[in-house]
């Protein structure tokens, strides 16, 4: 698994309830740890986006 798709993973756990913030190491505050897991997945699709070799 790639970091991308472990952020995907635990976002989706953590909106079901299936793992706490704490267990992924982001504090106790659920809504931070969510926030947090989202920024870093709009960085990793933005560096995606830059190494895509874009074709017209």
């Amino acid at each position: 698994m790639d970091q991308k798709q472990v952020l995907e993973r635990w976002l989706r756990q953590l909106k079901k309830n299936e793992i706490s913030p704490d267990a992924v190491g982001l504090g106790p505050d659920k809504e931070q740890a969510l926030r947090y897991i989202r920024e870093e997945l709009e960085k990793i699709t933005a560096m995606e986006k830059k190494q895509a070799p874009s074709n017209p």
